[in-house]
């Protein structure tokens, strides 16, 4: 509201955010056009500057053991100017960002100052960017980089034998019955749909497009004995390969790749990279969100221009042109330019 008192009469643009937001301009040092985004704020943000999204934390792995954790973004040198394209408004001259294909456009980092065990840290869940994710499986690819696969929105439920559970994952509801139990496999009854045989740590898509995956079979071989399954519900998956495009729903998404920093045991470090697949835009009429994720978006209201000055050429009389009212440092003046 006060913005749009302040700019009554102007061009600037109306813009709503959703959620919290960082505003990349400080006090002493405003966005000029020509500016790069770094050379106006810090190249880092972090829980300063957008404390829910960013926030400080605290990770507890699958044995209950705390881990301190923080995040940042990293912002690129994306700069205000003057483009035209023909892929925007069909070249129209335009002021806001022009992203190439393939130019990184930010990072994200979630740094454990504790490092919790590879081991461990299936089962537990894993705040990414403001949002929890279930952690079904931690394992390698054998060339030394690690796979980490979340469920988004995930339940986590220990189903008996013979037992028949309703549960809710995120706004949907499933009634599972164990159909099969084997010592190594397993296959479930999902709202009348049997799954493929399922080994701990694999996964099946529904067809109401959620993932199913086993964490656990505790099997009993004993007539007297009821075997268990654990098992969790998503409405999506997510397989994060250092050094790999990330995948979301068993579809690549190029312009998301994950670097996992990690010893042999203990997993220190996620970036999350964003490049663009195709060029971006971001101008009053058009901002960009990281795929997949969706909760880091980059915006641009628009320019808050100055008041004019008009300079005008008219006549003086039959036989002069002049500068009518020219802005000197002394005052307005009239200066004739042609006799």
């Amino acid at each position: 509201s006060n913005l749009d008192a302040a700019s009554s009469g102007s061009s600037m643009t109306s813009t709503t955010i959703d959620g919290e937001s960082y505003k990349l301009e400080k006090s002493s040092t405003k966005y000029h056009l020509g500016d790069a985004i770094t050379t106006v704020v810090s190249s880092t943000a972090d829980d300063d500057d957008l404390p829910t999204l960013l926030a400080d934390g605290v990770f507890i792995d699958d044995d209950n053991d705390e881990f301190d954790y923080t995040q940042k973004v990293t912002l690129k040198a994306l700069s205000l100017v003057q483009f035209d394209d023909t892929d925007y408004d069909d070249g129209e001259p335009t002021l806001g960002y022009s992203i190439a294909a393939g130019a990184d456009v930010l990072d994200y980092t979630i740094d454990f100052s504790d490092e919790p065990l590879l081991a461990d840290l299936a089962t537990a869940d894993l705040m990414l960017m403001g949002k929890n994710y279930y952690i079904l499986s931690s394992s390698n690819d054998g060339s030394g980089n690690t796979i980490l696969t979340l469920l988004d929105s995930a339940s986590d439920t220990l189903l008996s034998e013979g037992e028949s559970s309703t549960i809710t994952a995120g706004s949907k509801s499933y009634t599972v019955a164990i159909d099969f139990v084997s010592s190594t496999e397993a296959k479930l009854t999902i709202n009348g749909e049997t799954t493929n045989s399922l080994s701990e740590g694999q996964t099946y898509k529904l067809s109401d497009g959620s993932y199913v995956g086993l964490k656990d079979i505790l099997y009993s071989s004993k007539d007297t004995g009821i075997s268990k399954v654990e098992f969790s519900i998503g409405s999506g998956k997510l397989v994060l390969t250092s050094g790999s495009d990330i995948e979301l729903n068993e579809d690549s998404i190029p312009d998301l790749s994950v670097t996992i920093t990690n010893t042999s045991t203990a997993l220190q470090e996620i970036t999350i990279n964003w490049d663009a697949e195709d060029d971006l835009f971001i101008t009053p009429t058009s901002s960009i969100s990281m795929p997949a994720f969706e909760a880091l978006s980059l915006s641009f209201t628009g320019m808050n221009w100055p008041t004019e000055e008009t300079i005008e050429i008219t006549n003086d009389g039959d036989d002069s042109i002049k500068l009518n009212n020219f802005p000197l440092k002394d005052g307005e003046a009239d200066i004739n330019l042609l006799y």
